[in-house]
């Protein structure tokens, strides 16, 4: 049985292509588009966890800095060391540092800061009142310095100054406790690590190794998250000192974070390209199949012999200009018109389209001149996709 290409449903395939392509195409961009909103969205929320970590951190910081202040704020208020008698107070102070582990030693200091009584040398003849702590103690503030070289024990310290008042409320002098730096420690974050810079700039205590330049942007009091190449850093200033904690966290980290969406984008992007490349073949056997049918028309309609192919409607699809002679219809517009031959052969084509073929071997037509013009000829059903899609007629 001979079979014929859709040729019907051709242009509509073309067009279903064309959209689906468009239609890839844009659900695509719509993909990218949503990768990129989403990502910023996750790096936002990321970068706010990084922030609400420092912040943590910054409140631990505080709480502890808040006790050991209050510490010595309540022992500086106490009647022994506001008596300033060395021999009692020595005792005195010594007994309270057994009560705390991080305290290394205390001091205090007349008003004009020129010597220093220590728990650990008694009388040093050296001057403090050019420290800063001193300044803001004796002007009555509880403070904590910047980390600095005790003259005390020429070691690294931090000193957490308070001032001693006399009966009328005014400053007569400084306690001091004494907290060697090396004692100072800082919890490591869940992400990253963690650095505390004093007001200066300088670095007190980290949990790990610091990126070079991480402090080149640095501004005392502010607080915020920023990218700096291959590192994310949130800045979060203390309440209870001019210090600064800074969470650090490598971008391959922040990146890890993710991967989740960057795994569900190949995914989606690797399925799109294979729907598009579907649909991009189907577009290409659409074309081909009507270069396929133009060749063929063209080969019908230049056949030296007659033949006309009908659908199952009986409209013709296609013929050969020696067709046209042979049935005397020359000058006639017969493409998607029905069957415009004698009315037996309509009966032949109902039934070429339910299997059946039929010949016939000797047949007069009566021309528009009144002459007889005879005929050999056969009807035969084609095919498409296994079903009947019309008739071929052959003269």
């Amino acid at each position: 049985m001979l079979k014929k290409p859709n040729f019907k449903k051709l242009s509509k395939r073309r067009a279903v292509a064309t959209i689906s392509v468009s239609v890839a195409i844009v659900a695509g961009v719509v993909t990218i588009s949503s990768y990129l909103l989403v990502r910023k969205l996750l790096l936002i929320s990321v970068q706010q966890e990084i922030l609400a970590d420092a912040e943590k951190q910054a409140q631990q910081i505080d709480q502890w800095l808040l006790e050991k202040k209050t510490e010595v704020a309540t022992i500086a208020t106490s009647p022994i060391t506001r008596s300033f008698n060395w021999k009692a107070v020595q005792p005195y102070l010594k007994a309270e540092l057994k009560h705390m582990s991080t305290l290394d030693r205390f001091f205090i200091a007349p008003r004009n800061g020129r010597k220093i009584f220590t728990t650990n040398k008694g009388l040093l003849l050296i001057s403090i009142r050019d420290r800063t702590y001193f300044q803001h103690a004796i002007r009555g503030k509880v403070t904590v310095s910047d980390p600095l070289m005790s003259r005390n024990t020429q070691k690294p310290t931090l000193v957490i100054a308070a001032p001693i008042r006399a009966a009328d409320g005014n400053a007569v002098g400084v306690l001091g406790g004494e907290i060697p730096a090396e004692r100072f420690q800082i919890d490591a974050p869940e992400i990253g690590g963690t650095a505390l810079f004093a007001s200066t700039g300088r670095l007190i205590r980290a949990t790990q190794p610091l990126p070079k330049g991480l402090m080149q942007h640095w501004q005392p009091n502010k607080k915020g998250i920023e990218r700096q190449k291959d590192y994310t850093v949130a800045y979060v200033p203390l309440k209870k000192a001019p210090w600064l904690v800074a969470q650090v966290v490598p971008q391959s980290t922040v990146e890890a974070r993710l991967m989740p969406l960057n795994a569900l984008v190949i995914v989606i992007s690797s399925l799109l390209v294979v729907a598009v490349g579907g649909v991009w073949r189907q577009l290409r056997y659409s074309v081909a199949l009507q270069h396929e049918r133009q060749r063929l028309q063209s080969l019908i309609r230049h056949a030296p012999v007659a033949m006309a192919i009908f659908d199952r409607a009986g409209r013709i699809i296609v013929y050969s200009e020696y067709w046209l002679t042979e049935v005397n219809l020359l000058g006639k517009r017969i493409v998607g018109n029905k069957l415009c031959v004698p009315h037996h052969w309509k009966e032949v084509h109902q039934q070429a389209i339910r299997g059946k073929i039929t010949h016939c071997s000797e047949e007069a037509v009566l021309l528009d001149n009144g002459t007889n013009h005879w005929l050999k000829w056969t009807i035969q059903p084609w095919y498409q996709e296994g079903q009947i899609g019309g008739s071929f007629l052959f003269v």
